[in-house]
């Protein structure tokens, strides 16, 4: 899993404030379509049994150890919304299906 320069720089900021003391960026399936699992990237609680972590320069990725080879080739990215609010994005390589 890579994680961009803009994504990495936003992710040590919300890390660092003190309302994330203790938490994790979090990788969760949040839907699926005919080009397989969508993911969305999370700050919450802390490493759960079942998960794979990585460690990043000041922060932790984590996600379960069943979708970790959906993983593999991901990029975190990070956009603004059209609100001005955070929104980060697991661009992930698929192949089949109706993506081709």
């Amino acid at each position: 899993m890579k994680v961009s320069q803009q994504a990495d720089n936003k992710l040590k900021a919300m890390m660092a404030l003190p309302e994330n003391a203790g938490k994790v960026a979090r990788v969760t399936v949040s839907g699926f379509s005919c080009c397989g699992p969508k993911f969305a990237l999370l700050i919450e609680g802390g490493k759960l049994p079942n998960d794979e972590e990585a460690r990043q320069d000041g922060y932790s990725i984590v996600y379960e150890k069943r979708i970790a080879g959906f993983l593999d080739d991901a990029t975190i990215e990070y956009k603004e919304t059209w609100s001005g609010e955070p929104a980060f994005i697991v661009e992930v390589s698929q192949s089949g299906g109706c993506c081709g």
